[in-house]
């Protein structure tokens, strides 16, 4: 280190730091699988596809009108829409309602032997790594009668009685009274009730290999009610109780196919000693710092930034965390490991990322 003297005093000329560690912290979502065979199949099926092309089995309204005892069958047209908004939302896929893209899609597509005939076309015209069909099984519609509380009368009367209780002055009898009309009135009654339930058949198909995997939606999990008014015993309208299990189904189909979604803060490194490996770093990050982060392009600059400098911290802990963020659990490892040995890395940050990786492999094993 070279001194030099200005004014009588002595200052060390210290070396210039040519390389400033520099990361930023995002969100990064992750998929959970659960820990059972169908979850370990399902990681195995999905591997780091996210992309998927939502179809829903188009019926005749006069199939519907028949099973459901209407003629309103204008809100049949929402189905499609109901099935994609119970996936997208807080889901793992990106998905496409291909409902909305019939300008490309024929009529015959909607259909089981059409999805499946045509997969990879519909997979190209989409551009879309998987394919998710659901199918309706013959839904089934049916009037009965339960018990059921006027909950209004109930919550009057059972008011009434509370205040008598509290009420000191008020006679022995008139507590005892107030407390039998409460007990009537929040009894149950006859009451009208329509079932009605909605078999789903989900159908997960890679367009390339033609590989399926299937779930059903059947029993209770498939089921909506609706009511009547406490004490009518009338068969309500079967809508009310047909949205339900429609949403109820789906919703059962998603916890079969599609993994759970969680949320890790991460660092993403930017910077590098070296130039290029410092640009393909941050271009990369440019593609994931938004809210529709595409790892995808994001792990094409960070790929060459590994082929320029096998040894880069930064290019081999962002490729670990997206690694991590399509599932691909073993390859997060290894690259977060390879983050870990680089000169001057932040080895204790990556030791933990590494460890979250590890414990969410474990979940599903």
């Amino acid at each position: 280190m070279k001194l030099i003297e200005l004014k009588h005093i002595q200052y060390a000329v210290l070396p210039v730091l040519l390389f400033t560690y520099c990361a930023t912290t995002i969100d990064v979502e992750y998929p959970v699988f659960p820990n059972t065979p169908d979850g370990r199949m399902l990681k195995k099926f999905i591997s780091s596809k996210r992309n998927v092309g939502l179809i829903v089995e188009k019926k005749a309204k006069s199939y519907w009108a028949s099973i459901l005892e209407t003629d309103q069958t204008s809100f049949l047209d929402l189905i499609p829409e109901k099935v994609f908004a119970t996936f997208d939302e807080g889901g793992y896929y990106r998905l496409i309602d291909t409902s909305k893209r019939e300008d490309i899609l024929k009529e015959q597509v909607f259909s089981e032997s059409g999805v499946t005939s045509k997969s990879l076309e519909i997979g190209n015209l989409l551009g879309t790594e998987l394919l998710l069909f659901v199918k309706f099984e013959k839904p089934v519609t049916e009037c009965a009668i339960e018990g059921k509380i006027n909950k209004v009368s109930c919550g009057v009367s059972a008011g009434l009685a509370a205040y008598n209780t509290m009420n000191n002055q008020s006679s022995g009898f008139s507590k005892v009274g107030s407390g039998a009309v409460a007990a009537v009135a929040c009894a149950e009654v006859p009451t009208g009730v329509r079932v009605v339930k909605v078999p789903l058949v989900g159908t997960l198909i890679n367009p390339e290999t033609g590989a399926t995997m299937k779930a059903v939606s059947l029993g209770a999990e498939a089921t909506g009610k609706s009511y009547s008014s406490a004490g009518n015993r009338s068969c309500p309208s079967a809508l009310t109780a047909f949205d339900e299990a429609l949403k109820k189904s789906a919703a059962t189909l998603k916890k079969k196919l599609a993994p759970k979604i969680k949320t890790a803060r991460i660092k993403i490194v930017r910077k590098d000693e070296n130039d290029d490996v410092a640009d393909f770093l941050n271009e990369g990050y440019m593609e994931v710092k938004g809210e529709t982060p595409n790892y995808k392009k994001a792990s094409e600059n960070w790929e060459k930034a590994l082929r320029v400098n096998p040894n880069s911290e930064g290019a081999n802990a962002n490729m670990a965390t997206y690694y991590f963020a399509t599932g691909n659990f073993d390859d997060a490892i290894i690259h977060y490991e390879k983050a870990m040995k680089a000169k001057g890395s932040k080895k204790d940050y990556w030791r933990e990322q590494r460890k979250r990786v590890e414990a969410t492999k474990n979940e599903a094993q």
